[in-house]
């Protein structure tokens, strides 16, 4: 198992059961992601999260595991949130957003 799994997986067990829920509704209509978003944003588990980075890290997400589309795009919104909402355990292993980016990429396609 590679850096960005391990990494992601340890971050969604921290988090609250909210932002993981949308993801197994991945069929969902933007309308449901963009209302699902406001929940998570609005339960405030995660300060700073807006309504926007969670639709893109969903929209992304769906379109990596539905679509086999987008794995930078995923990369990229799943190391920029965990790296603003778990500093600490994001910079013990990676040194740079860019790294885990090119990690996280590197596994996914």
């Amino acid at each position: 198992m590679k850096k960005l799994t391990m990494l992601v997986a340890t971050f969604v067990l921290a988090i609250p059961a909210p932002l993981t829920m949308p993801t197994a509704a991945a069929a969902a209509s933007n309308t449901e992601v963009v209302g699902a978003c406001k929940d998570i944003v609005a339960a405030g588990e995660l300060p700073g999260l807006t309504v926007g980075q969670c639709v893109s890290l969903l929209t992304t997400e769906d379109n990596y595991y539905n679509d086999g589309t987008s794995a930078g795009g995923f990369a990229a919104q799943a190391c920029r949130l965990i790296e603003n909402f778990d500093p600490a355990d994001f910079y013990y292993v990676y040194p740079s957003y860019s790294a885990c980016v090119q990690d996280g990429a590197s596994q996914l396609i």
